[in-house]
């Protein structure tokens, strides 16, 4: 996921995100989620 935010990559974002929520990693995801709201408002 940290490649994904330094890249600005919804696609690494979004296989963060999937990859967070399916082991219960909230936190995680949560992060994951800001970050894609922040891509989405640059593209």
């Amino acid at each position: 996921m940290e490649y994904g935010i330094a890249a600005r990559s919804a696609a690494e974002l979004n296989r963060g995100l999937a990859l967070a929520e399916s082991c219960g990693a909230d936190g995680l995801a949560a992060r994951a989620r800001e970050a894609l709201a922040v891509v989405g408002r640059a593209g």
